[in-house]
Formats: structure tokens, C-alpha cells, sequence
């Protein structure tokens, strides 16, 4: 069994014995806050024993820092998405660094700690963004599965959507800014929890240090099941 430490802001020391290849384990993102019903969807992810990884925007927190400080406590994972939601690839890159630098000085004021982990606003990246941000030491963290809860704001929808696709190592990308997504959240990890998922952070999902200007989709390639895991590669051969 793999042991690991989330390694974003807000799970600093906690360390829970997690291996994905044996376990189906599954991270739910929240990006675009920490969203006015942060409460309400902090209960839900206790109540199940979630842990999960915000990815809150630079401007949003300086505005609601208590709501981050309640997320970090919670032991949840916060990454940056930027300081207010600018698509990299249409900046200059020192309009890029300042994007970066600002959430991630906000994010340490506020929680102690530097966030890790970045997704960028709609996983829009170039090649000179991504070699912005390797040069910042940056993993890219986007997704492989979107309900579109933006678009369509309907809580059951969501649900269906999210429980209709979600694989073992996928990486669900949520707004914890919608009511509506907040509302689903209790039945999606209800019925998750049942089909035997684990509720991960990223850097709890790949239970290593990630490559800086990398791209992260998921990791759905990982999970072997206990059986298969157990097998020694020179056994395997």
C-alpha cells in the first residue's frame, strides 16, 4: 500500500494510506470559488469522507477568505486557477506570471500554505503557456470528465451525468459556484460511494510528485484491482 500526503494547500501533515491502483478512487474538483454555498458542500464532502481538490480564483478569494480558510481546515486540497479567470493564451506572458503570482500569494496569505497545483480557466493552454508555466513549476491539472454543470443548471442532471461517467481514476470537474451543483454533490458521492469509489484529491490520485508543465487528465490507466496489483512484475512476465 502506497502512503500519501495531499500535497496542495489545506492537507499539510494529513496523511491517509491510499493506493489507486488497488482502490477506485475518484477526484472531484470544484473550480471558479470558494462559492457562497462553500458550507453546505463542506458538509456533504464531510458527511461522506471526501476529501477533494478546490482550484479558487486569485480575486474571489481575497474577497471571501474566510471561505478558504474553511475549505484548507477541512483538509481539502486547494489549487489555483489563476487570479480572475483570464484565458492564458490570449495574455502577454508577463500578464500570465502576474495571473499566477498574484493567486498564489493570496492563496499562502491566507491559508499559510502555496498552492501546488494549477488548472488554467477553461483548460485553455498553447505551447508558450505551457512552457510558462513548467518554467513556474506548475503541474496542469484538467480533466476528463464535464457534466457541463455551467451550462446546464439542473441538479439532477448533473447527478446522472457525473454517475453515468465516471471511471476509476477520473478526474470530475464541478463549480462549486452553482447552487445546482451543490445540490447534487450529496446524491453523486452517495452513489459513487456505493459502486466501492474512494473520494481523492489529485495529488492523492497519483500518490507521487507531478511533472512541472505537464498535463493531467486522469488516471484511469492506473487502477488494476487488488488481484492484479499483487502480482510481482517478475511474475507477471
Amino acid at each position: 500500500m502506497v502512503s500519501t500526503a495531499a500535497q496542495g494547500v489545506g492537507a499539510a501533515g494529513d496523511t491517509r494510506d491510499i493506493d489507486c491502483r488497488v482502490t477506485k478512487c475518484v477526484a472531484i474538483t470544484f473550480d471558479d470559488g470558494p462559492g457562497l454555498s462553500i458550507d453546505k458542500l463542506l458538509t456533504a464532502l464531510d458527511d461522506a469522507g471526501a476529501r477533494a481538490t478546490f482550484f479558487v480564483l486569485g480575486d474571489v478569494s481575497a474577497a471571501r477568505p474566510a471561505s478558504l480558510k474553511r475549505i484548507a481546515a477541512a483538509g481539502h486540497e486547494i489549487g489555483s486557477h489563476t487570479w480572475d479567470h483570464e484565458a492564458l493564451p490570449t495574455l502577454t506572458d508577463e500578464q500570465i506570471r502576474s495571473e499566477l503570482t498574484r493567486s498564489a500569494d493570496v492563496i499562502e496569505k491566507i491559508t499559510g500554505a502555496r498552492p501546488e497545483l494549477l488548472r488554467p480557466p477553461y483548460g485553455s493552454l498553447s505551447a508558450r503557456v505551457t512552457g510558462i508555466l513548467g518554467a513556474r513549476q506548475w503541474p496542469i491539472i484538467l480533466w476528463d470528465l464535464d457534466p457541463e454543470d455551467w451550462k446546464d443548471r439542473d441538479a439532477d442532471t448533473v447527478y446522472k451525468r457525473v454517475v453515468a461517467r465516471t471511471r476509476p481514476g477520473s478526474i470530475v470537474l464541478l463549480h462549486d459556484i452553482h447552487a445546482t451543483t451543490v445540490a447534487a454533490v450529496p446524491r453523486i458521492l452517495a452513489t459513487l460511494a456505493d459502486r466501492g469509489y474512494t473520494f481523492v484529491t489529485v495529488s492523492e490520485l497519483y500518490g507521487r510528485t507531478l511533472t512541472v508543465g505537464e498535463v493531467y487528465y486522469d488516471r484511469v490507466d492506473a487502477y488494476v484491482g487488488k488481484k492484479a496489483a499483487a502480482i510481482k512484475p517478475a511474475e507477471a512476465d
